[in-house]
């Protein structure tokens, strides 16, 4: 592909699978490249591994606030949408579009629900979803992975995690997917399904001022930053930025990992003779591998020189996490799986700096439960159709995934 042909914005070149290419192309010809955009100026787009690592912890030049431009929303085909959705006054701040030292106080305000201790005390509660999830899907023998378990493992986890009842789940999901869409889902969608998310937080947020409860939800609901109670707006943003974050990439994660293992048989049987590998090195591949977060976004607060671009006080970068992740620079065979890949310095909870991903310890352990289970229950997956990408600009992601699985001749406990 030639620079001239590259379109991020593109969303059949995401649908495709030929962002792998065009993300090659910039890293080879112009790592710090100024996106054309015919709605007005482009951001500066960011591809090798090493600029995003910089600009992620050099966050008093490079601001994440939302009223320098946030953290999304920066290419002319979802400007509009992701204007309105982050600028409406009936929305409030996601910690993720927050500078230091406000971002902290917010982040503290939820840690302990997030924390090894807290994953320690999830686990078996994710280890008993994943084992039922396993089973039904072993009995059917052939299923779409993404439906029966890499969205209904983290779909129930999250909310679990957040106090909402099972009968509720499945519903909020559906705006959840609407709210991170872009492309195929209409604005005025979008400002629905946030204002469901809104109405729901609203009233979990009610219900556990009167009765306290132990939940993420619960915690929101007391928490404080500087002496005052968190905001409804911004209680009713956390909520939706923990349910989505919680729910869509990790499903996305274990979708492209078990893609993977489908195309290389052989390491799925090393996993499961060898399951200590999922608390390792196996692990920190499938989560390169997956890379589902495609980009943020930054807004220069100062002139910054990368690669002999300046960058202009002002003016936005967005860094593409899947590119820096097959980065020739950084990985040696970056095209290739391989489940031994030591080291493996993975940008996929983002560059470091205060934006570190902080559902990181609980996705790790989701996805590293979920293939424990299946590796004692299935001793082969064999795809029986094409796995189907997402045709969006902003989703690194597969939507569909036939396969068959193969059960255990013996299940191991």
């Amino acid at each position: 592909m030639e620079l001239q042909d590259v379109n991020l914005a593109d969303a059949q070149l995401w649908g495709s699978g030929r962002h792998w290419e065009a993300l090659r192309t910039l890293r080879r010809q112009a790592p710090v490249w100024r996106h054309p955009d015919p709605g007005g100026v482009g951001p500066w787009v960011l591809t090798r591994h090493r600029h995003i690592v910089h600009v992620s912890r050099e966050w008093g030049s490079f601001s994440s606030e939302r009223d320098r431009g946030g953290v999304s929303g920066f290419l002319s085909n979802t400007r509009e949408g992701a204007k309105l959705a982050v600028s409406h006054p009936r929305f409030g701040h996601m910690f993720v579009e927050m500078d230091p030292p406000t971002h902290g106080k917010f982040r503290r305000a939820i840690l302990p629900k997030f924390g090894p201790a807290a994953v320690r005390r999830l686990e078996d509660k994710v280890r008993e979803i994943a084992e039922r999830l396993v089973a039904e899907v072993v009995e059917q023998g052939e299923v779409d992975f993404v439906r029966a378990l890499a969205t209904e493992l983290p779909l129930q986890v999250v909310a679990e995690l957040m106090g909402v009842p099972a009968e509720d789940r499945a519903a909020l999901f559906v705006h959840v997917m609407a709210t991170d869409g872009a492309g195929d889902v209409e604005i005025q969608q979008r400002i629905d399904s946030f204002d469901a998310l809104r109405a729901y937080s609203k009233k979990m947020v009610a219900a556990r001022r009167t009765t306290p409860t132990d939940d993420a939800m619960g915690l929101l609901a007391r928490a404080e930053v500087d002496g005052e109670p968190i905001s409804e707006l911004d209680q009713q943003a956390q909520f939706s930025m923990m349910w989505s974050a919680g729910a869509e990439t990790t499903r996305a994660t274990m979708t492209a990992a078990m893609t993977a293992f489908a195309a290389d048989p052989g390491a799925y049987t090393e996993i499961a003779e060898n399951p200590e590998l999922l608390r390792g090195s196996a692990l920190e591949e499938m989560l390169r591998w997956a890379s589902p977060i495609v980009s943020f976004r930054r807004n220069a607060v100062t002139d910054v020189e990368l690669d002999g671009q300046v960058i202009e006080a002002g003016e936005t970068v967005a860094m593409y996490y899947p590119s820096a992740n097959r980065d020739e620079e950084t990985f040696e065979s970056p095209d290739t799986f391989d489940i031994h890949r030591d080291p493996n310095p993975h940008l996929a909870f983002g560059g470091g700096g205060p934006h570190f991903c902080v559902g990181a310890p609980i996705a790790r352990m989701q996805v590293r439960v979920l293939f424990e289970e299946l590796t004692k229950r299935v001793r082969s997956v064999e795809l029986v159709g094409k796995p189907r990408r997402a045709a969006k600009a902003n989703v690194n992601s597969i939507v569909e995934l036939p396969v068959r699985l193969r059960p255990a001749l013996a299940h191991r406990s």
